[in-house]
């Protein structure tokens, strides 16, 4: 939520957020889950200013970090708050003394994914979707405990806890 301007100029030195995604990419909810369906080969934690719009503010400081073939939303979630802790150990003393760079973020390349944009205990999975896109979805989709994505097959429901992508099947020898 937008913070209006008279809560923010109550910090002297300034109000700060950790985020985890390369902002202006991924702003807004579940950023680590979003990485994961956008395909992103790379994500990372941000320490920025906080702002009257959300996730728009100056950029302090940003840590990177490679998304893995296997990882989930909920396994990358985990990696990048570890690594937004490291950040912080970084950059907040700096800030505290006003001496961390001030980077403009590029409004051209800033995405939102607004509330309800993922919810994870309604994911059934749709099996036309192409095959490295059903991964990455289904990927994206996993968050324990909080949900799994599912299918339904003879009146029963499946939840998909786990994963193995074979890219090709071999024939038996």
């Amino acid at each position: 939520l937008p913070f209006p301007p008279e809560v923010l100029a109550v910090p002297k030195a300034g109000a700060w957020n950790l985020h985890l995604s390369l902002l202006p990419e991924h702003r807004g909810e579940h950023p680590a889950a979003w990485a994961i369906l956008d395909g992103d080969q790379i994500t990372g934690a941000t320490f920025h200013a906080i702002s009257a719009e959300a996730g728009a503010g100056d950029i302090l400081g940003q840590f990177r970090l490679v998304v893995g073939d296997h990882d989930t939303a909920c396994s990358l979630h985990r990696r990048l708050n570890f690594l937004a802790l490291d950040l912080f150990r970084v950059v907040f003393p700096v800030a505290c003394r006003g001496e961390a760079p001030k980077i403009a973020q590029d409004e051209s390349m800033a995405t939102f994914h607004g509330p309800g944009s993922i919810d994870f205990t309604r994911a059934q999975i749709m099996w036309t979707i192409e095959p490295q896109s059903l991964f990455r979805w289904i990927r994206g989709h996993i968050f324990d405990p909080i949900g799994f994505p599912f299918f339904v097959l003879e009146g029963r429901r499946y939840s998909v806890k786990g994963f193995r992508f074979i890219d090709r099947i071999q024939a038996a020898e």
